[in-house]
């Protein structure tokens, strides 16, 4: 499948590191990987949250933040 050229793509990411080294990226939010997470297939804008758990993206105000963000661009 192969998105419309139109669609831009966003992926957030969480890692429990608030300053996430080799192995905070791959600890990640103790479910997903960052790398996974910003897979850059197909080309996205991406956004690292440090200091978060898997969970915490439903919920927290610096997740809400930047899906605004997003949209507002």
């Amino acid at each position: 499948y192969q998105p419309p050229a139109s669609v831009q793509h966003s992926n957030l990411a969480a890692t429990l590191s608030g300053n996430p080294g080799r192995l905070g990226h791959w600890i990640g939010d103790l479910l997903v990987p960052t790398g996974s997470a910003l897979a850059p297939t197909p080309p996205a804008r991406t956004h690292l949250i440090g200091g978060l758990r898997h969970g915490d993206l439903l919920t927290h105000d610096a997740v809400y933040a930047q899906l605004l963000n997003w949209l507002q661009a």
